[in-house]
């Protein structure tokens, strides 16, 4: 897991050993553990629907088949806005503590 800048927004990145050699069922997994990480953190931390989202990265084998490379959380915030609290950062803690 790592966590750093993207685009001027915090993002926090998901790899996961084995999961691009899932193809299809890795890129499904990675939806659905992205979105309920993403629920959780939104329930815990009261967050705003549109302060944090999930992206899975993926990519297309030779074969066709898509394939997932990573999970990214994104802070989606307005950064003009006034906050006490940044979701991505809070987020990593509550992984990590």
């Amino acid at each position: 897991m790592t966590f750093g800048q993207q685009a001027k927004a915090d993002t926090l990145r998901l790899l996961v050993e084995g999961m691009e050699e899932q193809g299809e069922d890795g890129v499904a997994w990675a939806w659905s553990i992205g979105t309920a990480m993403l629920e959780g953190a939104r329930r815990h931390f009261e967050l705003d629907d549109d302060d944090l989202d999930v992206i899975v990265q993926t990519a297309r084998s030779a074969d066709g088949r898509n394939r997932a490379l990573e999970i990214l959380w994104v802070e989606t915030y307005d950064p003009f806005e006034t906050r006490a609290r940044n979701p991505v950062t809070d987020f990593n803690y509550l992984l990590f503590k």
